[in-house]
């Protein structure tokens, strides 16, 4: 969940608000759905791997239906379109009859696949053009067999290990439970794992925290990365899972970035949530909050009365507690220029609003072709800042100077004269002080640049992980620092 990504997450949440909140009652009745490839990251084909073989079947109203199992401990799906295969033989009534009919290509060294919905029928690849109908399709290749399934959103097509344990590899990367593909464009499918909460879960808390951590703070981790899971479920649907794998909501490593300590952390605080008013919140965290946490109204436009600012003097140790980053006016045009190529040459850039926490709220671009107003997050973003807790030193000896008409010019204030109280003063050197209504602001007498010098990591929303860290270092217990940073808030 992290860093990154963060104007979609936004717009996602925003739209989540409008739907049912989940009760107190409510608990992960059913496995939770995790999307690993899908959308422009899906692929044409995967690779997966399960040292006891593999169940095949088709998933539908929430019901498996096993069709076929399959010895084989490596296999390969890939996506194909209407046309791509054509059938021979149809509606056949056995398996067994199926498969004779293959033997017989075979034997005339031609490739026959078995294809199954609902009865068994025996395909050959088609001849470029070949018409089809409207459905999707994914090919399952095994060194014994080959098998072609029709696929759709109602009815993705699972592949479940063939014993209990449950593990099975997708392109490399273990996993618990089982894999589902659903369609995606073209030739490209989804791909989709399915296991229970709490396994989901050991695969995400060491991704999230570092598992050498204190047992306090990764416990802490566990509930509000539960808790988000809970809020979330519905986030995605429209792309056929509950929530999805990576740094957009949560890192999730599956099976092979599972730790033993952050496992334990998981298991002893099992089915625990952070309720308000007896419902699940937006368990929103992040790296570091810089001294002080963010309100979400700053940032959502909402009130949500869990997510205050608080006052965090607790992630002291953290390496992100203070940072600095600098720009050309060059760099800052060249980054700028990706999102808006219509200011021309960048002239300055200069703080419009900050959010009660002191963060950058909304910010000026000055361009000899015009201005832009971004946001915190769209200027964090366009720069890679590691916050929007930060200050902006620098800018060259120029101003930007309004009359009484609204009138908009720049003046250079290098080698100026002031008349002060004292007399004429000649401003020289590195730095003036100027003196506004109600600021005082750092001019540069030399040079181009701006100089960010900033605070924390992550949006500042919620939890701060180095504070969590502090916290439990000082003898604070998971719940305790969960309800320091989430206000008014129950741990059941």
């Amino acid at each position: 969940m992290k860093k990154f990504f963060f104007i979609l997450a936004i717009f996602l949440i925003v739209i989540n608000l409008n739907q049912a909140y989940a009760t107190a009652n409510q608990v992960f009745k059913e496995p939770i759905r995790v999307g690993l490839f899908y959308d422009k990251s899906a692929l044409e084909s995967y690779k997966l791997n399960s040292q006891s073989g593999f169940i095949l079947g088709f998933k539908q109203d929430g019901d498996f239906n096993q069709i076929i199992e399959i010895d084989d401990n490596d296999i390969e799906i890939a996506g194909v379109l209407p046309g791509d295969y054509v059938p021979v033989k149809e509606n056949l009534n056995s398996i067994q009859e199926a498969w004779e009919i293959v033997s017989q290509l075979s034997s005339k060294k031609k490739d026959g696949y078995l294809f199954y919905n609902g009865k068994w029928s025996v395909w050959i690849k088609g001849p470029e053009g070949s018409p089809g109908n409207i459905e999707k399709y994914v090919v399952v290749t095994a060194a014994s067999l080959k098998v072609i399934l029709p696929v759709s959103m109602e009815r993705p097509v699972y592949f479940s290990p063939a014993n209990e344990q449950k593990i099975i590899s997708l392109n490399g990367r273990r996993y618990r439970g089982i894999i589902e593909i659903l369609p995606s464009q073209d030739r490209k499918i989804t791909a989709v794992n399915e296991l229970e909460i709490e396994d989901y879960l050991y695969g995400v808390v060491p991704l999230e925290m570092p598992s050498n951590w204190p047992q306090e703070a990764l416990k802490a981790q566990a509930v509000a990365s539960r808790t988000y899971a809970l809020y979330n479920l519905s986030k995605w649907e429209k792309l056929g899972f509950d929530i999805c794998g990576s740094t957009q909501d949560q890192a999730y490593g599956g099976f092979d970035a599972e730790n033993m300590v952050s496992n334990e952390a998981v298991d002893e605080t099992k089915g625990q949530y952070i309720l308000y008013n007896n419902k699940p919140i937006m368990a929103l965290y992040h790296a570091d909050s810089g001294g002080i946490t963010e309100d979400s109204k700053d940032v959502f436009g909402f009130d949500l009365p869990y997510l205050k600012p608080v006052e965090d003097s607790f992630d002291r140790d953290s390496p992100h507690s203070i940072w600095n980053a600098s720009f050309s006016l060059k760099d800052i045009g060249e980054k700028v220029g990706k999102i808006d190529a219509s200011l021309g040459e960048i002239e300055g850039i200069s703080v419009i609003e900050k959010t009660s926490s002191g963060r950058i709220k909304k910010i000026m671009i000055q361009g000899t072709s015009g201005n832009k107003i971004l946001s915190g997050s769209e200027i964090r973003n366009v720069l890679q800042l590691k916050s929007t807790l930060f200050d902006i030193r620098g800018g060259g000896a120029n101003l930007f100077v309004i009359s009484g008409s609204d009138y908009e010019k720049k003046i250079s204030i290098k080698d100026r004269a002031i008349i002060s109280r004292r007399g004429l003063f000649n401003l020289s050197g590195q730095d003036a002080f100027l003196a506004g209504l109600t600021d005082i602001k750092n001019v540069s007498l030399v040079g181009d640049g701006y100089e960010f010098s900033g605070r924390g990591w992550g949006h500042g929303i919620g939890m701060s992980q180095w504070g969590a860290r502090g916290m439990a270092e000082q003898g604070y217990n998971y719940k305790q620092i969960l309800q320091h940073y989430y206000k008014n808030v129950e741990i059941k």
